[in-house]
């Protein structure tokens, strides 16, 4: 998934850290400074990861966190700043390995494994003001083990409104 974006003359970069702490810190590219590195919550393991994206304004959005329990939320406090983070919130079941995207409407779009045994690949979307929707199944593969790991990719087209999704399963 995303795990780096850069508004303007700044770069931010999401990352777990050991075992199951997400962090995030910026780099200046005019003046090459590496700025503070934020803890912005912890996760349940190693399969916790970041999924990192920005708004029109500038906020930065994040999911974090799972492997099997609902994906924590955060958005950035103000625009174009990593240091300070909304309170989190919760949303999807029994999730993991999240890829995030936000189009040109400010829609945030996220495609996760889901669901208990057996695994499938999920879609969930908030619009702007809204709050997450439902999520749908998109990719079942339906083996009789029942377990499937799903990896996924979410980019967005250059006019902000097509979805592209490439994903693997084992």
């Amino acid at each position: 998934s995303n795990k780096i974006v850069t508004l303007g003359d700044t770069t931010f970069v999401a990352w777990l850290d050991s075992v199951a702490v997400t962090r995030i810190q910026s780099f200046d590219r005019r003046t090459g400074q590496a700025g503070e590195v934020i803890t912005v919550g912890e996760g349940d393991d190693n399969h916790g990861g970041p999924a990192l994206t920005a708004d029109s304004e500038g906020y930065l959005h994040i999911v974090y966190g799972p492997h099997h329990s609902p994906l924590k939320y955060r958005k950035s406090l103000r625009p174009a700043d990593h240091a300070g983070w909304g309170e989190e919130s919760t949303f999807a079941k029994a999730a993991t390995y999240p890829s995030m995207v936000c189009d040109a409407k400010d829609t945030l779009h996220i495609v996760f494994r889901g669901r208990r045994t057996p695994l499938k690949m999920m879609y969930s979307r908030k619009e702007k003001a809204g709050t997450w929707s439902e999520p749908i199944v998109l990719a079942d593969a339906d083996v009789p083990s029942g377990y499937t790991q799903f990896g996924n990719a979410l980019t967005i087209g250059p006019e902000g409104r097509t979805l592209h999704l490439a994903y693997h399963y084992y």
